[in-house]
């Protein structure tokens, strides 16, 4: 059954005003994804993980809070990995980038928090508008 997940919706302008926000992030997380390498140096080896993480958290958070239905809600988490993955096997056709099992783990970890973050954050919502 594709009962609601959170019956609290959010208004229309709001929904659409997300998907548009969602779509733009999606772009630009794969342009760069896809970008040959840039002799970037960081002051961390762990800061590149965190960046995977708060992206892909950031793409799940924004779509919680867009689907209503629990197979939406599901889905949503399915479909990232399945992004994160597919993009880390492009890299190693690309020059200067490589398949990265680590940033696949960063990608899914944020997948599952952002996912987790949105439903809350529309809990929140439900809770404080009514």
């Amino acid at each position: 059954m594709n009962r609601p997940y959170n019956q609290f919706e959010l208004p229309g302008a709001i929904n659409i005003s997300i998907l548009v926000i969602w779509m733009c992030s999606l772009i630009v997380i794969i342009y760069f994804s896809l970008q040959p390498s840039m002799a970037i140096t960081t002051p961390s080896r762990y800061l590149d993980k965190i960046f995977h993480l708060l992206s892909y958290l950031w793409l799940a958070m924004l779509l919680a809070l867009y689907f209503r239905t629990r197979k939406s809600f599901l889905l949503v988490p399915v479909l990232l990995i399945l992004l994160g993955i597919a993009l880390e096997i492009i890299q190693s056709y690309i020059p200067g980038r490589f398949f990265s099992v680590p940033d696949m783990i960063s990608n899914s970890l944020g997948v599952v928090a952002g996912a987790l973050l949105g439903k809350k954050i529309k809990s929140l919502l439900a809770k404080a508008i009514s």
